[in-house]
């Protein structure tokens, strides 16, 4: 693999510290087996032909690669014969890999355009049979025993033209091409496919030309230069032919058939395997299964649950229980810390939140790191120990700061200048912020990894073959996956953020208590949480890297482009980047007259907000058990992830509702009970939540799994200043005076009712942004196939890149407004109006 280097030697030292031990057990050596196959891609007036190829995978498991060699030239100027076939036709090609059904019935298993759609390393990997070009396609695939059928086209091919055989997909564009780009009316290629498997055989059994083949007529071999001469139509295949090439079809034998010549060896595009070819590589060892590369034990039985509980995987738990503990610890303390212990100004202990949160906004740049810059193979594991040697050096600081005297003790003034100290505290806090999200950005990326390996479980819940109920700790496809990690995220944050909420409830903390733990106890527990989870993830988490090393390889900026490039083509992408948006939206959109409930008409003290505060966390972990697990979980697997959302949103609108005509009609006024609906909202919002995280992992690109991950989430994450700006900005034409909430006036009632009236529509209009969201993962996966090509699809991309550049300055700027009193008060910046 490429080696890295850095001008900082300090930073040098760093990143190498950061490398743990790596397990490298050896995987028993299997037989690979290579086959050759070549043939043409020929357009029509009406059509461009495809190409089918039937396999038969005989042993109960099996790794089967596919590389296909055709583009004869990487720059347009410079041409090579790579085919050495003498003739400068060529595709742009994409494959699709079927699995077919006694009936004859095709189910789709995987397809590639690019040699870097399934995972950036294959870039390297696909030419290493001559391409020129990342254009040619490349797959490997793990699969189990039984009949496939590979679909060769050239690009745009849709999945119905791959089935049926024949393209009609922008026929009079794009390849066939011969020399300087000019449309050709057919173009070559050359498969070769290598399968590792217990059986001595290769997979090929027979071939079917599109442009031939009519009437059932399948398993003949037909050269690219005998179907040009005969023109496609009445081609007779003599009995020796046909003997010829089933004899190689149906045999891996190292020799042709007897009677074929050295020419017919040189015509014939299906050249079978020689004994070379059957030898002990280790070809597991180069195996990346939906872009995750097979470790021994792991994942080479992707039907097998998940056991996360296993020593391998532990840590991933421990860094999710860890992120929530330290961004619960970190949420709960700072705004009591900063506006009531040091007195800080209101504008800047809440600007002080919103500084924290400017690193949850950038977490997909994060995320391109840990996927295009692995550090000695590692693409997870050092950035996860480089983000928490990070969180614990910075919290460390904080646990040694001298102590500040509070602003106030026993109602007197006791340190005027407390409030100075504050910007020091927020510059900290906001440092070790950044270390723990980039370990949970490493993080993600593992969970996608670990999700999209197991989606042969999915299908066996989805169709009903395995209801039973999966342990806890013991994850069986993506979903409880997903679940069981957010859960224990969730958990720890709710634990935290009630442990603060109790620990630091003085007087100086603007509470009850006459006892408080001190700033710099609470940076001690972070300390602790972080050399936990650097312990956990150095000894009790392996990841899955190719011993050799050249398969996880830096990326070039070429190949960072042309993998942005891919993702922001690709119609899954675009479409749930405006969905989580549009949807956190709707669902943060907030009444901004409820403040008069909380501080006039349902008032409660600060010990009971902390904690309804805290239970917040825990109806999250609630909702993800129950999506994972349960009654829940059948509904979501059988009635669909639309069903789940709308049911949710309506449930909580009506909650939303209740709440607003019994407390503002005085009909109940309870702050217990107006919390407890308060987090009932909650509970139906996460159901939400979650399966938008369920779509982002099904879509999430293999080999960019952090990348594609985090910017879906990161669109959510944007919608939140903007919904901030929007609420208070449409709340403020339905604001009174304290003075009539203190009087309870009816003036006062109906503008705070038809505030939450315009919530509850915002909220239901969540119901119109369904049709963007998948019916389920296997929709979500389906929907990967849709590219956005020509114009359109430039300016859809383009388009996308100006909507997130404008939300993330809008961010950043409504942060900065918020940092200053004269602008603080604006409501674009979540203030009440100047």
């Amino acid at each position: 693999m490429r080696g890295f280097t850095c001008t900082a030697t300090g930073i040098t030292l760093l990143l190498q510290a950061a490398i743990g031990y790596l397990a490298d057990p050896a995987d028993a050596a299997l037989p690979v087996v290579t086959e050759v196959v070549t043939g043409s891609i020929f357009r029509k007036a009406d059509y461009i032909s495809v190409d089918k190829y039937t396999l038969q995978i005989a042993a109960p498991t099996a790794i089967l690669e596919i590389d296909v060699l055709s583009m004869e030239t990487a720059d347009n100027v410079t041409f090579s014969d790579v085919n050495a076939d003498c003739d400068s036709a060529y595709i742009d090609p994409q494959i699709y890999l079927f699995k077919q059904a006694a009936d004859g019935s095709l189910a789709l298993v995987a397809t590639n355009d690019d040699a870097g759609d399934d995972n950036p390393v294959y870039y390297s990997r696909g030419r290493s049979d001559g391409s020129l070009s990342a254009e040619d396609s490349y797959m490997i695939q793990q699969l189990a025993a039984g009949t496939y059928v590979l679909a060769v086209g050239r690009y745009p091919l849709s999945l119905s033209g791959a089935m049926a055989g024949k393209s009609t997909d922008s026929v009079n564009d794009f390849t066939p091409y011969t020399c300087m780009a000019r449309k050709a009316s057919y173009g070559n290629y050359k498969v070769t496919m290598r399968t590792q498997s217990t059986a001595t055989t290769g997979s090929l059994r027979q071939y079917t030309s599109s442009a031939m083949a009519s009437n059932g007529e399948h398993g003949y071999v037909i050269s690219p230069q005998a179907q040009r001469l005969n023109g496609e139509q009445g081609y007779v295949i003599s009995p020796q032919e046909r003997r010829q090439n089933f004899s190689m079809l149906e045999t891996t034998s190292a020799s042709h058939s007897d009677n074929a010549s050295k020419d017919d060896a040189a015509v014939l595009p299906y050249r079978p395997s020689s004994a070379s070819d059957v030898s002990s590589v280790n070809f597991a060892d180069s195996l990346i299964v939906v872009g995750k590369q097979l470790p021994s034990g792991r994942a080479m039985n992707p039907t097998a649950g998940l056991n996360l509980f296993a020593r391998e995987n532990v840590g991933l738990l421990v860094n999710y229980a860890a992120v929530g503990a330290v961004h619960g610890l970190f949420q709960a303390l700072l705004y009591p810390y900063l506006n009531v212990y040091l007195n800080m100004d209101d504008y800047l202990a809440y600007s002080a939140e919103r500084w924290l949160a400017i690193p949850w906004l950038l977490k997909v740049f994060l995320a391109m790191l840990s996927d295009d810059l692995p550090i000695k193979g590692s693409r997870r594991r050092a950035y996860m120990l480089i983000g928490w040697g990070m969180c614990l050096l910075f919290s460390l600081i904080l646990a040694v700061l001298p102590s500040e005297t509070a602003y106030v003790t026993d109602g007197v003034v006791t340190n005027s200048a407390a409030s100075e100290a504050g910007s020091k505290y927020v510059a900290l806090f906001a440092l070790a912020t950044v270390g723990y999200v980039l370990a949970d950005v490493a993080s993600d990326g593992m969970m996608v990894e670990f999700a999209q390996l197991h989606q042969a479980n999915e299908h066996q819940q989805n169709t009903g073959e395995d209801d039973a109920i999966q342990p806890l700790l013991h994850a069986s496809g993506p979903v409880q996956i997903v679940t069981t990690l957010f859960a224990a995220r969730y958990l720890a944050q709710f634990v935290m953020t009630f442990f603060v909420g109790f620990m630091c409830n003085s007087e100086a903390y603007g509470g009850s208590f006459g006892w408080a733990a001190s700033v710099n106890g609470m940076a001690v527990i972070a300390v602790l949480v972080s050399a936990g989870a650097l312990l956990a993830t150095w000894f009790l988490l392996l990841e899955d890297e190719n011993p050799a090393g050249y398969l996880v390889h830096i990326l070039t900026p070429r190949e960072c482009r042309r993998a942005l490039h891919k993702l922001l083509h690709q119609r899954a992408i675009v479409q749930l980047m405006g969905y989580m948006f549009l949807s956190r939206l709707c669902l943060t959109y907030y009444a901004t007259s409820a403040k008069a409930i909380y501080a006039y008409w349902a008032p409660a003290n600060t010990l009971t907000t902390s904690i309804f505060s805290s239970l917040n966390a825990a109806v999250f972990a609630g909702a993800a058990l129950l999506l994972g697990r349960g009654p829940t979980m059948l509904i979501l697997q059988r009635r669909g992830w639309r069903l789940i959302v709308g049911g949710s949103v309506v449930v909580s609108a009506v909650l939303v509702l209740l709440v607003a005509l019994f407390t503002v009609f005085n009909v109940v006024r309870s702050a217990v009970l107006t919390l407890l609906v308060e987090q009932l909202t909650s509970g139906f919002e996460a159901f939400a939540y979650f399966v938008a995280l369920f779509a982002a992992v099904a879509v999430a690109e293999p080999g960019l799994e952090g990348t594609s991950f985090s910017l879906l989430v990161t669109a959510g994450n944007l919608a939140v200043p903007f919904a901030i700006s929007l609420s208070q900005s449409i709340g403020a034409h339905f604001d009174v005076y304290d003075s009539e909430y203190e009087a309870d006036s009816s003036h006062a009632r109906s503008e705070v009712m038809y505030c939450f009236l315009v919530m509850i529509v915002v909220r239901l209009l969540h119901l119109a942004l369904l049709p963007l969201l998948p019916e389920r993962a296997e929709a979500a996966r389906a929907m990967k196939l849709s590219r956005l090509a020509g114009k359109k699809g430039v300016a859809i991309a383009l388009a996308t890149v100006g909507c997130v550049g404008f939300l993330l300055f809008w961010a950043l700027l409504t942060v900065c407004l918020s940092a200053f009193e004269r602008t603080s008060c604006l409501t674009v910046a979540g203030g009440e109006g100047c």
